[in-house]
């Protein structure tokens, strides 16, 4: 559970600055305001990370924990990452669909989102079990 939680504080941030950087490539630099000190990309990061620790609270915890079930379950040792791959792509699309209009840019932010939180939480179970 530990290296869930950790994952999630490391995923909100980081998939947060990849959908800012989405968002800049696909819709350009937004309008700059008179202040000085207003980032318009740092606080986008900053928000959006606010908004993902719930989700990855209420909807990744349980994603995870039936996903390992799966996994351990049906005791599926060859090819357990592109498994994982395929079921967290499953759950981002189901949540995506049901949560917005199906269109592409939905799923690509969820994707972004649960594939940024997969592969740090992948990676992070890999180091800690060394």
């Amino acid at each position: 559970m530990k290296r869930i939680l950790l994952a999630i504080i490391l995923a909100a941030p980081t998939s947060a600055a990849l959908i800012t950087f989405y968002g800049y490539l696909t819709f350009g630099a937004s309008q700059e305001t008179g202040y000085y000190g207003y980032n318009p990309y740092l606080d986008t990061i900053l928000v959006l990370t606010i908004y993902q620790i719930p989700f990855y609270l209420i909807l990744g915890i349980p994603t995870t924990l039936l996903i390992d079930l799966i996994i351990k379950e049906g005791k599926i040792n060859k090819y357990p990452y592109i498994l994982q791959f395929v079921l967290y792509s499953i759950s981002a699309i189901i949540v995506s669909s049901t949560m917005f209009t199906i269109e592409y840019q939905g799923w690509l932010v969820f994707g972004i989102a649960v594939h940024t939180y997969f592969h740090i939480l992948y990676f992070l179970r890999r180091l800690m079990k060394k």
